[in-house]
This record gives structure tokens, sequence and C-alpha cells, in this order.
């Protein structure tokens, strides 16, 4: 979970990974308030990157405290893998 130094109001989150390939992360962003109630807002799947190494999850304005990504790992490689999650960006209205 990342916290912010001060919560605001966010209205889109860039995740970006580092791509191998055809790999691919499967991850939910999930966002909240005060750090006990989460939203979803987006998930990432199979063919969702297309040829960038981010993606970019749009969602409308609210306020952010805390992002969570639950992650499933790389897949695409030999076998699953740990996640390859490098970034994440909020970004206000």
């Amino acid at each position: 979970m990342i916290e912010l130094k001060k919560s605001g109001e966010a209205s889109r989150i860039v995740v970006t990974e580092r791509a191998i390939g055809k790999s691919h992360e499967i991850y939910d962003v999930l966002v909240s308030e005060d750090g006990e109630v989460d939203t979803k807002i987006r998930g990432a799947k199979e063919g969702d990157r297309g040829d960038k190494n981010h993606r970019d999850h749009t969602f409308s304005a609210r306020k952010v405290a805390f992002i969570k990504i639950t992650t499933q790992g790389c897949h695409g490689l030999t076998f699953p893998s740990f996640s390859r999650l490098t970034e994440v960006e909020v970004f206000s209205k």
C-alpha cells in the first residue's frame, strides 16, 4: 500500500512496469481516503498495455490518501514471476 504524504483529489494513476517481450502484469488498482475502505478503480490484464510500458488508469475525481495495487504477478514468460511494476504516478484533475 502506498500512503500519500497528503490526501487530495486524484483522477488518474499511471502504473509502469518492466515489460519484457509480450509479458504482462495482471493487477487491480484500489484507492482509499481513510486506509480502511478500498475502492477498485481499474484493473489490468493481458493486452491492456499494448506497445507501451505503462497503463493509464483514469477515473472520476475523488479524494485519495492511499493507493493499493494487488497483483497476480507478471505473466507471458516461461512461468508467472514476481511483480515487475516499477512506478506509480498519481495525478490530480
